[in-house]
């Protein structure tokens, strides 16, 4: 070890004191001991033990050391074990005030991420010191890293700056990190050769130090460039989708001031999202209104983004001649121009207001983001929803039952859905249940209802949603503001339960004002409806001393004129027998239906039934009959066809389906013939009725053809068994010719007759199996027969 000799403040009789003054010392670290006799050997002795008292007992000499003029020595710690040391010498008192304790300092060092990029929107890390001391500096450095490039990852060396030092002008290149415990954040990389580079941490006062290994890689080159951008209607909500890739900041210009009088220029500051998409949202209902958000930043769902995360600024904005736009922002294109920076030290930008323009200095895309005229607004219907609901936001409109009507039970609510309105911009911002007349009357969108019928010499009451009109505020809250896409919106009528129960005439109006699209009266919107408020009311449709069936599920029908979706309770009681009750809402055509269990129950059973919910509307008396027997069907089919047939000979399948019950029925109906489906359909066949149809064989050659066909659960088949056809008989030969007569004889005895010729050999038959007729037929054979005879009968006479 070492001794070196500083000056200090003179320790008092019997004392030691120790600079810095600290209760625990680091290896490595100098320090400065003030000693009560000057020029004075001192023995430096490390600390055995120390008794109840804080007595130094027994300790172990270390090295020997000098005081300077001023009593001061300095020792230099770096080769002394973990331990409590003090200095044995002249007026030095052996006690644990004038000791000092030396530990080891731990520190380890690690950047958030193991890779990093020298170029793009990836090229920013953290990097953590952790450490068992509270306080201390490091010097940085990395093999392949000169103090520029270490300045240019961790800053540059200032004072006020996290860098306090660097020795560019010595041998090693390091910098000086100022009170390194915790987080360092945004170590930058850009522009770092790639490679594997290890930093070493060194604490400047002990001997501390840590190493960490990040890899550089080479990233891609900035670009940013425009997606989709979408065409909308004036005061809609515009969307701009950019790209930032391998960018942290990006300019964006809107609108060329000399071709539509609007021009804003915007900073994105993207350093701290991690994703290369971003959607900007325009609002074309505030813009160039010198008031609300303009432009917002969203992700792909949707969602807006933290500023924290993509910053959106207005670097400058050129409106019109006064910062501010007569109308609303005009239909037309709007130049958009992308790129890195602007140029706000040009002479045409006034840093004191941010008016004026600035040019990107680089371009890289361009587009144009269409603004159309409005269409025309639609109309609105009205609706109405249980009051025992919630109706406070757009989850509740899912939950809830909304009826279409213009008729209203008193206490139910009353909805408009003001179709096609638009303007998704006048009502970004607005959150569901937020009152929205103010909005709608700044837009000119008015619901006035009129009472239709006062009474003689009455004034109407009127009820107007405007918040210029001096009748009755109707009060109006958006419910579903936050699913608005400018199609459909839902408001409530909040005071609806101050409205008396009566009808009104309803108008919508859609006037021109000083800040809205409607540039001629002609153009304004008046459409008329009515609506009625009624008291709530319900009866069932039975009577007392109605029969009522025994089944297993009875329905007893109740009608009402209350919301749609309402749940009402019904109970059936007969005395000593049974008490059932049912919950069951209200129906879309306003009906109410209770279903009730009576299997089991004695017919002619008398019982009352009552709406128990509300109403308290009863029938009594009903009787319960035994149920009439439920139709039922009863399908049957049958093929009828030939059984067999000869080749080529016309053959086909009838098939009949029949429904000999009482009720109709509807079946899955086929046919097949030979393997093949030839009818595959559903047939309803009516109670007593048939369903025919008629199928042809193919007989072009021999052998068996089955067929099959079902209808439901019934079924029938055969098989048609085509035959060869038979051969025809060979023609009969020819008969042989008759024999030529003899000569007359001499007179006196005649001479006997010559014999006959013999019959010529008959044909012979053919290769049919029957025989058929020899020689001329039967007809020709009977005929020569009776000539021959005739002949011989002649010559004996």
């Amino acid at each position: 070890m070492s001794a070196a000799f500083a000056g200090s403040a003179t320790a008092a009789a019997n004392d030691v004191t120790f600079d810095p003054d600290e209760t625990i010392y680091y290896q490595g670290q100098e320090i400065n001991a003030t000693t009560p006799e000057a020029n004075t050997a001192y023995q430096l002795r490390s600390v055995d033990e120390f008794n109840d008292n804080g007595q130094i007992t027994s300790s172990t000499f270390e090295t020997e050391v000098s005081t300077n003029d001023d009593g001061v020595v300095t020792i230099d710690t770096e080769n002394l074990e973990t331990g409590d040391y003090f200095l044995r010498g002249d007026g030095v008192e052996e006690i644990r005030e004038n000791s000092f304790e030396l530990t080891t300092q731990q520190l380890d060092a690690e950047f958030d991420d193991s890779e990093i990029t020298n170029e793009g929107s990836d090229t920013v890390t953290d990097l953590t010191f952790d450490s068992n001391r509270a306080n201390y500096d490091v010097n940085v450095s990395a093999d392949g890293l000169n103090v520029d490039d270490l300045e240019n990852i961790f800053g540059e060396t200032s004072e006020s700056n996290d860098v306090i030092g660097n020795n560019s002008d010595g041998d090693d290149d390091t910098v000086t990190l100022d009170n390194a415990e915790g987080t360092f954040e945004d170590a930058n990389f850009d522009e770092i050769d790639a490679g594997e580079y290890e930093f070493t941490f060194s604490v400047t006062d002990t001997t501390a130090e840590a190493s960490a290994t990040i890899n550089v890689t080479q990233g891609e080159e900035a670009e940013r460039s425009f997606g989709d951008v979408e065409m909308v209607e004036q005061g809609e909500l515009a969307t701009i989708d950019i790209n930032t890739d391998g960018t942290s900041s990006t300019a964006l210009q809107v609108g060329q001031h000399e071709d539509t009088n609007y021009e804003v220029g915007l900073e994105i500051d993207s350093a701290d999202y991690d994703q290369d998409e971003i959607t900007l949202v325009m609002n074309t209902y505030t813009a160039g209104q010198n008031g609300g958000d303009v432009f917002t930043a969203i992700d792909e769902n949707g969602e807006e983004i933290s500023s924290s995360d993509v910053d959106v600024s207005v670097v400058y904005a050129n409106i019109s001649d006064d910062g501010t736009l007569p109308d609303r922002l005009g239909a037309g294109d709007y130049e958009l121009i992308i790129g890195d920076q602007f140029d706000t030290e040009s002479d045409d930008f006034d840093n004191s207001d941010s008016t004026g323009n600035a040019e990107i200095i680089n371009e890289e895309d361009s587009s144009y983001l269409t603004l159309t005229e409005r269409s025309e607004n639609s109309d609105i219907s009205t609706h109405t929803a249980p009051g025992e609901d919630d109706l406070d936001n757009a989850d509740d409109v899912t939950e809830t039952t909304l009826t279409e009507t213009n008729t209203f039970a008193e206490g139910d609510y009353m909805v408009v859905d003001v179709e096609d309105l638009g303007l998704t911009g006048a009502l970004a911002g607005v959150e569901d249940g937020d009152p929205i007349n103010s909005i709608l009357t700044d837009a000119g969108v008015s619901i006035e209802l009129e009472e239709s019928n006062p009474g003689t010499n009455a004034q109407p009451a009127i009820w107007n949603s405007s918040t210029e009109s001096s009748d009755s505020l109707l009060e109006l809250v958006a419910v579903d503001s936050s699913e608005y896409d400018g199609d459909s919106l839902l408001l409530k009528v909040d005071n609806a339960d101050a409205l008396e129960a009566t009808s009104y005439d309803v108008t919508y109006n859609v006037d021109q004002t000083d800040h809205n699209y409607i540039s001629d009266e002609d153009d304004e919107i008046e459409n008329e409806h009515s609506l009625s408020i009624e008291e709530r009311d319900f009866e069932w449709t039975l009577e007392d001393g109605d029969e009522v069936e025994i089944t297993e599920e009875t329905d007893l029908v109740g009608e009402t004129n209350i919301a749609p979706g309402t749940e009402l309770s019904a109970t059936a009681s007969a005395s000593g027998n049974f008490v059932n009750t049912v919950d069951t809402d209200v129906a879309s055509d306003g009906t109410f239906t209770a279903t009730f269990d009576f299997s089991g129950e004695m017919n002619g059973t008398e019982f009352d039934l009552e709406e128990r919910s509300e109403f308290g509307a009863t029938v009594e008396n009903l009787v319960l009959v035994d149920a009439e027997p439920e139709p039922e069907s009863d399908i049957s089919v049958e093929g009828d066809a030939p059984s067999e047939v000869e080749v080529d000979e016309d053959a086909a399948l009838d098939v009949t389906v029949s429904n000999d019950g009482d009720a109709n029925a509807t079946v899955d109906f086929n046919v097949t013939i030979d393997g093949e489906v030839v009818v595959q359909e559903e047939i309803t066949v009516e109670a007593g009725g048939t369903h025919e149809v008629s199928e042809d064989f193919d007989t072009s050659s021999a052998g068996d053809i089955s067929w099959s066909t079902s209808a439901g659960d019934a079924s029938d088949e055969g098989t048609l068994t085509v035959n060869e056809s038979d051969g025809s008989d060979g023609s009969d030969g020819s008969d042989g010719s008759d024999g030529s007569d003899g000569s007359d004889g001499s007179d006196g005895s005649d001479g006997s007759d010559g014999s006959d010729g013999s019959d010529g050999d008959d044909g012979s038959d053919g290769d049919d199996d029957d025989d058929g007729t020899p020689g001329f037929g039967v007809g020709v054979a009977l005929v020569a027969l009776l000539g021959a005879a005739m002949l011989a009968l002649r010559r004996q006479n």
